[in-house]
Protein backbone atom coordinates (compact mmCIF):
# COMPACT_ATOMS: atom_id res chain seq x y z
CA UNK A 1 0.00 0.00 0.00
CA UNK A 2 1.35 3.44 -0.88
CA UNK A 3 1.96 6.11 1.71
CA UNK A 4 -1.08 7.98 0.33
CA UNK A 5 -3.23 4.88 0.71
CA UNK A 6 -2.15 4.37 4.31
CA UNK A 7 -3.02 7.99 5.11
CA UNK A 8 -6.50 7.60 3.60
CA UNK A 9 -7.19 4.40 5.56
CA UNK A 10 -6.00 6.04 8.78
CA UNK A 11 -8.18 9.07 8.15
CA UNK A 12 -11.27 6.95 7.53
CA UNK A 13 -10.68 5.19 10.85
CA UNK A 14 -10.98 8.42 12.82
CA UNK A 15 -14.27 9.07 14.72
CA UNK A 16 -15.18 11.92 12.38
CA UNK A 17 -14.94 9.89 9.17
CA UNK A 18 -16.35 6.75 10.79
CA UNK A 19 -19.40 8.76 11.81
CA UNK A 20 -19.72 10.21 8.34
CA UNK A 21 -19.58 6.78 6.72
CA UNK A 22 -22.15 5.43 9.21
CA UNK A 23 -24.47 8.35 8.45
CA UNK A 24 -24.09 7.75 4.73
CA UNK A 25 -24.80 4.04 5.11
CA UNK A 26 -27.92 4.62 7.21
CA UNK A 27 -29.32 7.74 5.61
CA UNK A 28 -31.91 5.75 3.69
CA UNK A 29 -32.55 3.10 6.33
CA UNK A 30 -36.07 2.97 7.83
CA UNK A 31 -35.66 2.01 11.46
CA UNK A 32 -38.38 0.04 13.24
CA UNK A 33 -40.58 1.81 15.76
CA UNK A 34 -43.87 0.88 17.38
CA UNK A 35 -45.90 3.21 15.21
CA UNK A 36 -44.59 1.73 11.97
CA UNK A 37 -45.04 -1.78 13.33
CA UNK A 38 -48.46 -1.06 14.84
CA UNK A 39 -50.54 -3.50 12.80
CA UNK A 40 -48.02 -6.31 13.16
CA UNK A 41 -47.44 -6.19 16.91
CA UNK A 42 -48.70 -9.34 18.59
CA UNK A 43 -50.85 -9.05 21.69
CA UNK A 44 -48.97 -10.12 24.80
CA UNK A 45 -50.39 -13.07 26.73
CA UNK A 46 -52.43 -12.08 29.78
CA UNK A 47 -50.64 -11.95 33.12
CA UNK A 48 -51.43 -14.67 35.65
CA UNK A 49 -54.06 -13.91 38.26
CA UNK A 50 -53.50 -14.88 41.87
CA UNK A 51 -55.64 -15.66 44.88
CA UNK A 52 -54.96 -13.12 47.61
CA UNK A 53 -55.54 -13.65 51.30
CA UNK A 54 -56.54 -10.26 52.66
CA UNK A 55 -55.22 -8.97 55.99
CA UNK A 56 -57.74 -6.26 56.94
CA UNK A 57 -55.30 -4.64 59.36
CA UNK A 58 -52.70 -3.87 56.70
CA UNK A 59 -54.77 -3.67 53.50
CA UNK A 60 -56.77 -0.63 52.42
CA UNK A 61 -59.29 -0.18 49.64
CA UNK A 62 -59.69 2.70 47.17
CA UNK A 63 -62.81 3.16 45.04
CA UNK A 64 -62.27 5.86 42.43
CA UNK A 65 -64.26 8.05 40.04
CA UNK A 66 -67.35 5.89 39.63
CA UNK A 67 -69.95 8.57 38.98
CA UNK A 68 -73.52 7.89 37.86
CA UNK A 69 -73.23 10.33 34.94
CA UNK A 70 -70.64 8.18 33.15
CA UNK A 71 -70.95 4.76 34.76
CA UNK A 72 -74.20 3.67 33.15
CA UNK A 73 -75.42 1.59 30.22
CA UNK A 74 -75.67 4.57 27.88
CA UNK A 75 -72.33 6.29 28.52
CA UNK A 76 -69.77 3.76 29.74
CA UNK A 77 -71.19 0.25 29.57
CA UNK A 78 -67.92 -1.32 30.72
CA UNK A 79 -68.00 0.74 33.91
CA UNK A 80 -71.61 -0.32 34.43
CA UNK A 81 -70.60 -3.97 33.98
CA UNK A 82 -67.95 -3.65 36.70
CA UNK A 83 -70.32 -2.42 39.42
CA UNK A 84 -71.32 -5.87 40.79
CA UNK A 85 -67.67 -6.89 41.16
CA UNK A 86 -66.80 -3.58 42.83
CA UNK A 87 -69.77 -3.99 45.18
CA UNK A 88 -68.70 -7.52 46.11
CA UNK A 89 -65.23 -6.35 47.13
CA UNK A 90 -66.57 -3.24 48.87
CA UNK A 91 -69.13 -5.20 50.91
CA UNK A 92 -66.47 -7.74 51.92
CA UNK A 93 -64.05 -4.98 52.91
CA UNK A 94 -66.68 -3.29 55.05
CA UNK A 95 -67.53 -6.54 56.80
CA UNK A 96 -63.84 -7.10 57.48
CA UNK A 97 -63.43 -3.62 58.97
CA UNK A 98 -60.90 -2.47 56.41
CA UNK A 99 -59.83 1.13 55.84
CA UNK A 100 -61.74 2.37 52.79
CA UNK A 101 -61.24 5.60 50.86
CA UNK A 102 -63.47 6.95 48.09
CA UNK A 103 -62.33 9.43 45.46
CA UNK A 104 -64.47 11.49 43.12
CA UNK A 105 -63.44 13.74 40.27
CA UNK A 106 -63.65 17.50 40.65
CA UNK A 107 -66.60 17.45 38.24
CA UNK A 108 -68.62 15.21 40.56
CA UNK A 109 -70.77 16.26 43.47
CA UNK A 110 -70.67 14.15 46.66
CA UNK A 111 -73.99 12.53 45.79
CA UNK A 112 -72.92 11.59 42.25
CA UNK A 113 -71.22 8.29 43.10
CA UNK A 114 -72.99 5.19 41.77
CA UNK A 115 -75.62 4.48 44.40
CA UNK A 116 -74.86 0.76 44.84
CA UNK A 117 -71.25 1.51 45.78
CA UNK A 118 -71.56 4.99 47.29
CA UNK A 119 -69.66 6.00 50.43
CA UNK A 120 -71.41 5.53 53.76
CA UNK A 121 -71.46 8.31 56.35
CA UNK A 122 -68.07 8.55 58.00
CA UNK A 123 -66.11 6.87 55.23
CA UNK A 124 -63.30 9.10 53.90
CA UNK A 125 -64.35 10.74 50.63
CA UNK A 126 -61.97 13.05 48.78
CA UNK A 127 -61.84 15.03 45.55
CA UNK A 128 -59.00 13.96 43.27
CA UNK A 129 -57.58 16.65 40.99
CA UNK A 130 -54.91 14.41 39.42
CA UNK A 131 -55.02 10.93 37.91
CA UNK A 132 -52.87 9.83 40.85
CA UNK A 133 -55.65 9.79 43.45
CA UNK A 134 -53.14 9.65 46.28
CA UNK A 135 -51.86 13.07 45.24
CA UNK A 136 -52.95 15.79 47.67
CA UNK A 137 -56.22 14.10 48.62
CA UNK A 138 -55.63 13.06 52.22
CA UNK A 139 -55.79 9.37 51.28
CA UNK A 140 -52.13 8.70 52.05
CA UNK A 141 -52.52 10.10 55.56
CA UNK A 142 -55.63 7.99 56.19
CA UNK A 143 -53.84 4.81 55.13
CA UNK A 144 -50.60 5.60 56.96
CA UNK A 145 -52.45 6.32 60.21
CA UNK A 146 -54.28 3.00 59.89
CA UNK A 147 -51.03 1.06 59.37
CA UNK A 148 -51.92 0.10 55.80
CA UNK A 149 -49.12 -0.93 53.44
CA UNK A 150 -51.14 -2.60 50.67
CA UNK A 151 -53.95 -1.08 48.58
CA UNK A 152 -56.73 -2.74 46.62
CA UNK A 153 -57.45 -0.38 43.71
CA UNK A 154 -60.81 -0.27 41.93
CA UNK A 155 -62.42 2.30 39.69
CA UNK A 156 -62.83 4.08 36.42
CA UNK A 157 -60.72 4.69 34.34
CA UNK A 158 -58.39 1.72 34.23
CA UNK A 159 -55.88 3.63 32.07
CA UNK A 160 -56.21 6.77 34.18
CA UNK A 161 -57.03 6.69 37.87
CA UNK A 162 -56.31 2.99 38.45
CA UNK A 163 -53.04 2.75 36.53
CA UNK A 164 -51.64 6.12 37.60
CA UNK A 165 -52.68 5.64 41.23
CA UNK A 166 -50.98 2.24 41.14
CA UNK A 167 -47.81 4.02 39.98
CA UNK A 168 -48.23 6.64 42.70
CA UNK A 169 -48.74 3.93 45.29
CA UNK A 170 -45.54 2.16 44.24
CA UNK A 171 -43.59 5.42 44.57
CA UNK A 172 -44.93 5.75 48.13
CA UNK A 173 -43.93 2.19 49.07
CA UNK A 174 -47.42 0.71 49.00
CA UNK A 175 -47.99 -2.64 47.32
CA UNK A 176 -51.04 -2.81 45.08
CA UNK A 177 -53.69 -5.47 44.54
CA UNK A 178 -55.77 -4.92 41.41
CA UNK A 179 -58.85 -7.00 40.59
CA UNK A 180 -59.07 -6.90 36.81
CA UNK A 181 -62.89 -7.02 36.80
CA UNK A 182 -63.11 -3.86 38.93
CA UNK A 183 -61.01 -1.57 36.69
CA UNK A 184 -63.06 -0.33 33.77
CA UNK A 185 -62.42 2.00 30.85
CA UNK A 186 -64.14 3.20 27.71
CA UNK A 187 -62.64 0.34 25.67
CA UNK A 188 -61.29 -3.16 26.28
CA UNK A 189 -57.94 -2.08 24.81
CA UNK A 190 -57.54 0.64 27.45
CA UNK A 191 -58.21 -1.89 30.16
CA UNK A 192 -55.82 -4.36 28.56
CA UNK A 193 -52.79 -2.09 28.37
CA UNK A 194 -53.44 -0.86 31.93
CA UNK A 195 -53.51 -4.45 33.17
CA UNK A 196 -50.26 -5.24 31.34
CA UNK A 197 -48.49 -2.14 32.66
CA UNK A 198 -49.51 -2.74 36.28
CA UNK A 199 -48.52 -6.39 35.99
CA UNK A 200 -45.19 -5.96 34.22
CA UNK A 201 -44.16 -2.29 34.21
CA UNK A 202 -40.80 -1.31 35.73
CA UNK A 203 -42.44 0.42 38.69
CA UNK A 204 -44.03 -2.86 39.75
CA UNK A 205 -41.06 -5.21 39.89
CA UNK A 206 -40.25 -7.39 42.89
CA UNK A 207 -43.80 -8.17 43.89
CA UNK A 208 -45.13 -4.61 44.08
CA UNK A 209 -48.31 -5.51 42.16
CA UNK A 210 -50.65 -8.48 42.26
CA UNK A 211 -53.29 -8.97 39.59
CA UNK A 212 -56.40 -10.83 40.65
CA UNK A 213 -60.20 -10.96 40.30
CA UNK A 214 -62.90 -9.92 42.71
CA UNK A 215 -63.80 -13.54 43.47
CA UNK A 216 -60.16 -14.47 44.09
CA UNK A 217 -59.82 -12.17 47.11
CA UNK A 218 -60.10 -14.16 50.32
CA UNK A 219 -61.42 -12.10 53.23
CA UNK A 220 -61.48 -13.37 56.83
CA UNK A 221 -65.24 -14.01 56.65
CA UNK A 222 -64.99 -16.02 53.41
Amino acid sequence: MTVFGRVVVAALATPFFAGAVFAADTANTVWADAYREWNNIAVEPPPPLAEVIIDPATTGLMVMDMGEAACNEQQRIRCHWSVPAVKHVLDSAREAGMTIVFIRTRNMQPEDFVDAIAPLPGEPYFVGTKEDKLWDTGAVEVFREAGVDKLILMGHQANGSVMVTALGASFRDFKVIVPVDTMSAATAYQEQFAIWEIAYGPAFRNGVSTMTRSDMLIFPED
